[in-house]
């Protein structure tokens, strides 16, 4: 929002109230005696004719209604508004004890000033009149609470939002009002108008009317303020605002009734660390409770050229499975607390504020529907699933990785849900639909490798040509290397959509490194090749294997993929592998 810079510094309306005040009252009253003269002229036979006597009223009346407006404007004087508004506020008030015109105009308005002086010095006045003159002045005196009132409010809202504006607009905990860049970029211009700070670029006038605050902003088609803004994206419901254009300028319209939010506050997140301990799931180190992760052992198998299986080749790891199930259920109840007490605020702003700064969603840009379609129900249904998910995010943290179950894991998994353990009882029992859709999803799974049983480490680069003709030759050209149960497989590294800096032109590619490489079937190139550098290829399914290159220094190496995954078989691989 750097265009909303460079302030535009006017006087400050606590300097000047007293004389402010002063100077209005001499201007606007200085017509009353004329008026009241030619009220007694008009009305002789109902006014008493002692002149004294009605000077001394004219007098009290002038002063009553002085020291109104005075403490009015002490009143203001400590307000967070600019000096235009204080006027404003001034000027309103004293037109309703002047009244408006002269009597005998076609837009003469009576004001408190006069409607005192004739209930108290007319006679035999009908109860209508008595009525009508006593509403005239209730009206006015009682406006001053309500205009320091609604000024009170402006100048809070101004204060909020010029500490926002000093945060950068990164304090999580609110947000600008508004739906779209547009709506924001409105709450803007009426913002700085409220603080005193310039908008490039912009014209903007104020106005009050019934109590109601209108900022008009005009801006030029031509301004540079207008980058990216379209002005058919405002958001009517949110903020009431009128959009016009003429042929040179956009003409906006604010208009910010009695209870108004520049600045929306944003429901508090839940606190992941404090609520995985109040439901159990967490220890005191914010890491998953140990107890609640199901271990068991696996092996890998290498079968020579014959199939036969190499005992000495056995490779242990634990793994650790996340019973995700089971902790979202544990979780489930607070998703829905939190999501029910926002939605149950019935504030669209502060709804569209919570989807942004939580979970950094436009709401309306998944669910177009979601403020006047959906159901308050279905509206926490989808809060509770974004918080669902962000509780189960923050409690897993960066806990192994996602993939599918091998069929062993599974039977260990329904074996232990058989004899009891509480935290696999979330799985579906076998033969329904549900356990299906378990069955085939992914599961989080953190693997330790225990290293090798027995005396053989050929998992490693091979130290010589001898080793490499006995084992990666080998389970080159056997049909049977890489097909067991238990083979664990490699998922190669995936590279996102290219995308574009902001505020350049330059554009990057970011890569998800692979993953499960130490567990995976590798096949080494010849090391008595000189002309062939250290490169391998890696399975990646049950007949499909990715090439690998190392790249890097004596500091820091790694296999990098090449190319896409082909079967072990492949020509190229021969090549690569200088296999003859």
């Amino acid at each position: 929002m750097g265009a909303y810079d460079n302030p535009r510094m006017i006087n400050d309306p606590r300097a000047a109230a007293s004389a402010n005040v002063g100077v209005m009252i001499g201007n606007t009253l200085a017509g009353v005696g004329k008026r009241y003269s030619e009220m007694r002229r008009r009305q002789a036979d109902e006014i008493e004719k002692n002149t004294n006597t009605i000077q001394k009223k004219q007098n009290d009346i002038d002063n009553i209604f002085n020291a109104y407006v005075v403490d009015m404007g002490k009143q203001l004087k400590n307000k967070d508004i600019t000096q235009e508004m204080y006027n404003k506020a001034i000027e309103n008030q004293t037109t309703l004890f002047q009244g408006i015109g002269e009597p005998g105009d076609a837009d003469y308005k009576m004001g408190a000033n006069d409607a005192m002086f004739l209930r108290d010095t007319s006679k035999n006045l009908s109860r209508d009149q008595r009525t009508e003159y006593n509403k005239i002045i209730q009206t006015a005196i009682g406006n001053i609470d309500s205009v320091v009132k609604e000024i009170g409010v402006v100048g809070a809202e101004s204060t909020v939002y010029r500490d926002y504006m000093k945060t950068s607009m990164t304090d999580s905990n609110q947000t600008l009002a508004g739906f779209s860049l547009a709506d924001e970029f409105i709450t803007v211009l009426t913002g700085n108008a409220m603080i005193n700070k310039a908008n490039p670029d912009v014209n903007t006038t104020y106005d009050t009317i019934d109590g109601a605050k209108i900022f008009t902003h005009t801006i030029s088609k031509n301004s540079n303020v207008l980058d990216g803004i379209d002005f058919k994206n405002i958001s009517k419901d949110l903020i009431d605002v009128d959009y016009k254009e003429t042929d040179d300028n956009y003409i906006i319209t604010q208009t910010l009734g009695k209870n108004f939010e520049l600045v929306v506050p944003v429901a508090p997140a839940i606190n992941i660390q404090q609520t995985g301990k109040e439901i159990d799931v967490l220890g005191d180190d914010g890491e998953i409770r140990k107890d609640l992760l199901y271990k068991f052992k696996q092996v890998n198998t290498f079968p020579t050229m014959d199939g036969e299986v190499v005992s000495s080749r056995i490779n242990g790891y634990e793994t650790e499975y996340y019973p995700g199930d089971y902790i979202s259920e544990k979780a489930s109840g607070k998703a829905n607390a939190q999501a029910s007490a926002v939605i149950n605020t019935g504030n669209a702003g502060q709804i569209n504020g919570y989807f942004n700064n939580r979970f950094g969603v436009n709401i309306r840009d998944f669910y177009a529907d979601f403020f006047n379609g959906k159901t308050k129900s279905e509206q926490i249904e989808i809060a509770e699933n974004y918080e669902q998910e962000r509780l189960d995010n923050g409690f897993r943290q960066n806990f192994g990785d996602e993939r599918r179950l091998t069929d062993s894991e599974v039977a260990q998994l329904l074996e232990g849900k058989q004899k009891g353990v509480k935290h696999l009882q979330s799985i579906p029992d076998p033969n329904t639909a549900e356990y299906k859709a378990w069955r085939e999803k992914d599961h989080y799974l953190k693997t330790t490798n225990l290293g090798f049983q027995g005396n053989d480490t050929s998992n490693v680069p091979p130290s010589s040509y001898e080793q490499w003709l006995n084992t990666s030759k080998k389970w080159y050209n056997s049909d049977v290397f890489g097909t067991g149960d238990d083979t664990q497989y490699y998922i190669p590294s995936v590279g996102t959509i290219e995308k574009k800096r902001s505020g350049s032109d330059e554009t990057y590619m970011a890569y998800q490194p692979g993953s499960n490489e130490e567990f995976a079937n590798v096949i080494y190139s010849d090391p008595s090749n000189s002309n062939i550098p250290k490169q391998r290829i890696i399975q990646t399914g049950e007949n499909t294997w990715i090439a690998q290159k190392m790249v890097g220094d004596k500091t820091f190496s790694y296999y990098k993929d090449v190319g896409t995954p082909k079967p072990k078989n492949h020509p190229s691989f021969k090549k690569f592998l200088g296999i003859n």
